[in-house]
């Protein structure tokens, strides 16, 4: 329940538009290591309009202690809503360059009732954390990613700046606080992510299709060698990204928002998702970007809607599978579909198409195809599985025409079934 609502908070922000001013500065660097570290302090006064971002010293555990700056700017505050922020850059003042994935990790809140709003993810006590920055006591750590504001070359060498992302926070006795930081990056090029989309899987085939649009909300959590348990948040776009340090098996699990009713979404991919991590030709781990998950809006109780294909029949592709029945549910203008098939598992998708659109004859004629994802899977076991979809949508295309419907169904063997379809009774109510 925890990443569920952080999700919604993350997802509800507005851009704020009130500018004052603050200060920065850094400290020396140290040892050579995979991960270069910088540590700072924080605080932030919304009554006078003051914010301060000073380094400190201190030994950066697991890495190079590298001097870098905090570049604050555009303090905002929105008192009806007790919310305040602050845009914030990452000066690389060292000798070396820096690399993708960079991330700011916050805690230690003095008072402990503030909140960060729109964070990237997050780690809290319990999760396991072998080598996070911060001293946790107690408290959660939240985390703003920087991986893509380094520009196009994914880097920032001695004197670059990134771009400023905004930190927003819930401040709600608007008292002002403090807080602790933490900034690693790669000294190394190319660090490993585990990253992917939340997407809408209106055909439910487990793959992100052409104009299957983003979730836009939501969360993942993963957990694997070498890293603490953390949470990514999902962007606008559907995408999350969480950095990753040793080859081995991942886990990631995707949390749907509460935002959308009272009826919760739908995963139509495996969640969780394990990933296997291998080492790359220098035994570094090597990247894997499509952890996708796919979600779909509707419950299973509800049929899925027969969908449109301007192609010919043939050009669906899909895999096996055996008709055993079929038959038209009138009185809800369902087609009922009986199903064999073979896999690992029974949970495979399917999809009803109607191709080339309404034939005109008389009566009017409608192609319909099957189309059944296997996953790529090679099992052998046999599974069975009766299928509902609704037929509705064709009645738009039939215009004023409320007589009988030729339903020529093609299945994955080539064989014809003609079926008749009455839905003036549903027009009517």
């Amino acid at each position: 329940m925890r990443l569920h609502a952080l999700g919604l908070r993350a997802s509800a922000l507005a851009a704020l538009s009130l500018a004052l001013f603050g200060c920065s500065e850094s400290g020396a660097p140290g040892s050579n290591d995979p991960d270069g570290l910088g540590r700072f302090d924080g605080s932030i006064d919304p009554g006078k309009g003051e914010f301060t971002l000073q380094a400190v010293d201190g030994p950066a555990q697991n890495g190079r202690r590298l001097d870098l700056r905090l570049i604050g700017r555009n303090l905002q505050v929105i008192a009806s809503e007790n919310r305040v922020s602050l845009e914030v850059a990452m000066e690389n003042a060292d000798i070396v360059p820096i690399y993708s994935p960079g991330q700011v990790e916050i805690g230690e809140f003095r008072p402990t009732t503030i909140v960060p709003l729109n964070a990237d993810g997050m780690t809290c006590p319990g999760d396991s954390t072998p080598d996070t920055p911060i001293e946790l006591d107690d408290e959660c750590v939240y985390v703003f990613d920087y991986s893509s504001l380094l520009g196009a070359d994914g880097a920032l060498g001695p004197g670059e700046r990134s771009a400023f992302r905004r930190w927003e926070f819930l401040d709600p006795d608007l008292q002002g606080f403090s807080f602790s930081a933490a900034a690693r990056f790669r000294m190394e090029p190319d660090g490993a992510v585990i990253a992917g989309e939340i997407f809408h899987d209106y055909n439910e085939n487990g793959v992100r299709d052409p104009g299957e649009g983003p979730w836009g909300a939501g969360a993942v959590q993963v957990e694997g060698p070498g890293i603490p348990t953390t949470t990514a948040f999902a962007g606008p776009d559907g995408a999350w990204s969480v950095a990753i340090r040793e080859s081995g098996l991942h886990r990631a699990t995707a949390f749907s928002p509460l935002d959308f009713g009272p009826v919760e979404p739908r995963f139509t991919t495996p969640n969780p998702l394990e990933v296997l991590i291998v080492p790359g030709p220098t035994g570094n781990p090597v990247s894997y970007r499509e952890a996708n998950f796919g979600v779909v809006r509707f419950p299973s109780v509800f049929p899925p809607p027969i969908r449109f294909w301007d192609g010919p029949s043939d050009s669906l592709e899909g895999d096996h599978y055996l008709l055993a029945g079929i038959e038209v549910v009138e009185e809800n203008d369902y087609l009922l579909l009986d199903v064999g098939y073979s896999g690992c598992q029974p949970d495979h998708p399917f999809a009803l198409y109607m191709t080339g659109g309404i034939m005109e004859s008389l009566p009017p004629q409608a192609r319909i195809v099957l189309v059944h994802d296997g996953l790529g899977e090679l099992c052998d076991a046999a599974w069975q599985k009766d299928l509902t979809f609704n037929l509705r949508p064709l009645i738009d295309l039939l215009g004023d025409y409320e007589g009988v419907l030729i339903l020529r169904f093609e299945d994955f063997q080539g064989n014809v079934t003609v079926l008749e379809w009455q839905p003036g009774v549903q027009r009517a109510e």
